[in-house]
């Protein structure tokens, strides 16, 4: 496949309802486009441990790797097709480089390039996130110039048949990503085979301003926590080199039971993405400080919290309502929708760490009081791409 065209891509979960998708492309020739290979992007590119994001939901708890086939219709797809209807040589250029920053920041999130096989009428669409050091501004470089598409060929040095260096300034300009490509989008005549690879999940959900895999991660840990298949509070300890479960361990039951929260239940409290992340990033590991404590300890940490909100010396962000309950007796430690951004939060140790200081303050009730729910207007890809 040769590349087709590169496309810049911004997508804006605050933008007006008009320029919620950005595209711009880049006025390249085509003999500048011959230059970049579509090997020299894939060889970055480990797909053969790829799962299904709509089949092997066990499997995404401990990968953030998968693909999508078109059959299966979900909003990868109709990215995809949306991809596929507004990427042409239609779009407008990009006027100069300056255009592409703002206060020295990319006014787009990613890139993209375009590989076509006219004769297959097929495409290739790789992804890659930009970065603000992506810029290249007022600097030097010593180069070597190699194939035939570029000025300078052949030249060598006068005393040996070793290429020569060049030196070239930049003044303004950008590098083009190679690196740490986000996605994939396999665009087939033959729609049927069409299919999206997606190598870094969560940064795929940033560029397309959405939470939707996100979220599938974020409720998958919550139904392995419901099905008993994890347990925190395990009291893990190492013994030559091994682990070892001191306790069977604290159960955690979510339930759906109305408390003075807006959230009803625990779809709605996961919009959130300071409670939806540390959920979405969470692995059963013998590691995390929320497995490896003592049940015991696991209570007074509990009433502590409960201690805290009455106490004028420790400084908090929360109420009682808000703290999860736990029965030691029967090992169980139950999570409402009220409870769940503590629960969170106590996963990613945010709490266990923080109770020593006299200031509990769980970044979930942060954003309620200073900047309203974190919680942002999603792209409705169905809708975008129809």
């Amino acid at each position: 496949m040769e590349l087709d065209n590169i496309f810049l891509l911004n997508c804006s979960d605050i933008s007006t309802e008009a320029d919620k998708v950005n595209i711009k492309k880049l006025p390249l020739p085509d003999t500048e486009l011959f230059s970049v290979k579509e090997d020299d992007i894939r060889k970055n590119i480990k797909s053969n441990s790829l799962v299904s994001w709509t089949t092997n939901s066990e499997s995404l708890s401990k990968s953030k790797k998968y693909y999508v086939d078109y059959k299966e219709q979900t909003y990868h797809i109709h990215i995809l097709s949306y991809l596929d209807k507004y990427l042409s040589s239609h779009v407008k250029d990009i006027s100069d480089v300056e255009s592409i920053f703002q206060n020295n920041v990319p006014a787009f999130n990613s890139i993209l390039y375009l590989f076509t096989d006219g004769e297959k009428e097929t495409k290739r669409i790789y992804l890659f996130k930009l970065t603000k050091n992506i810029r290249l501004r007022d600097k030097t470089i010593v180069s070597i110039q190699l194939g035939k598409h570029q000025k300078k060929i052949n030249i060598k040095l006068p005393t040996t048949n070793v290429s020569s260096l060049t030196i070239d300034r930049i003044d303004n300009g950008i590098t083009l990503p190679m690196d740490n490509c986000i996605s994939c989008f396999h665009i087939d005549a033959d729609s049927k085979n069409s299919r999206v690879e997606v190598y870094d999940a969560f940064t795929f959900d940033e560029l397309f301003a959405t939470s939707q895999t996100q979220k599938k991660y974020a409720m998958t840990t919550i139904s392995n926590f419901q099905n008993q298949k994890w347990k925190i509070a395990q009291n893990i300890i190492t013994v030559r080199n091994s682990t070892v479960a001191q306790s069977d361990g604290i159960q955690v039951n979510f339930s759906n039971k109305q408390g003075n929260n807006k959230h009803n239940s625990m779809d709605d409290a996961i919009n959130a993405k300071s409670v939806r992340r540390p959920l979405a990033n969470y692995t059963d590991n013998v590691k995390r400080t929320i497995k490896r404590i003592d049940p015991n300890d696991l209570n007074r940490l509990i009433e502590e919290l409960n201690k805290a909100v009455e106490d004028k010396n420790v400084k908090v962000n929360f109420n009682k309502n808000n703290i999860p309950k736990i029965d030691l007796k029967n090992k169980i430690l139950d999570v409402t929708p009220d409870s769940i951004p503590i629960f969170s939060a106590m996963l990613e140790n945010k709490v266990i760490e923080k109770l020593l200081s006299h200031e509990i303050f769980i970044p979930y009730y942060d954003t309620v009081k200073n900047k309203g729910l974190d919680i942002f207007e999603e792209i409705d890809w169905g809708t975008e791409g129809s």
